[in-house]
């Protein structure tokens, strides 16, 4: 998209970026949550956001630059294999009672900077669990970071994930589009199908 030359500088100014928001990121518990590892990734694309809006790129082509540089690392085989054993973890019994703690964790809001959601009992037929997020840790982070508009396109990379994990994505509301909370309903093996 940019050639060499501006291609390494603009991943030069995105690593001092990157180090610019790392005592920035809130601290949600470590290893003990499953969505602390998000919060680094947020950095890391916000840090590449930055870089490309100091070359006066605007948001929508930024969104589409994102979403590609996210598909060519989720596609990487070790990457894809992750993916698809954390799904399996996921739709297994431990992975239902993860949620279910880190769920009942999360409503203590131990920390300010976390996710805050229930999980939701799949009905043996349209979905196998769901999580309802009534907080968003990233929306937090961008929002203090002065980035929130950046939300909804990190959003959208939720679905080509999930179909690469074979975790059937459906969604029909996010907090970063103004919504009360964001659905996630997952099935194994469904089709993803584009939403919100």
């Amino acid at each position: 998209w940019f050639g060499r030359d501006a291609t390494t500088a603009i991943l030069d100014q995105a690593r001092a970026e990157f180090a610019a928001l790392i005592p920035h990121i809130p601290y949600v518990g470590g290893f003990r949550n499953l969505l602390s590892p998000n919060l680094v990734a947020g950095a890391w694309i916000l840090a590449r956001v930055r870089a490309l809006e100091r070359r006066g790129i605007g948001l929508e082509k930024i969104g589409d630059f994102i979403q590609a540089i996210t598909m060519a690392y989720c596609n990487r085989r070790r990457v894809r294999w992750l993916l698809r054993a954390k799904s399996w973890l996921y739709f297994s019994a431990l992975g239902a009672w993860l949620w279910k703690s880190q769920a009942r964790r999360s409503q203590r809001r131990a920390y300010a900077g976390d996710w805050v959601f229930d999980y939701i009992e799949g009905d043996g037929k349209n979905f196998d669990y769901g999580l309802d997020y009534s907080e968003c840790g990233l929306c937090k982070f961008f929002q203090a970071q002065g980035a929130e508009a950046l939300m909804p396109y990190l959003c959208r990379l939720d679905f080509p994930m999930s179909a690469l994990a074979g975790s059937g994505l459906e969604r029909t509301t996010t907090l970063a589009e103004g919504s009360s909370r964001c659905d996630f309903r997952f099935k194994r093996g469904r089709a993803v199908t584009q939403g919100v």
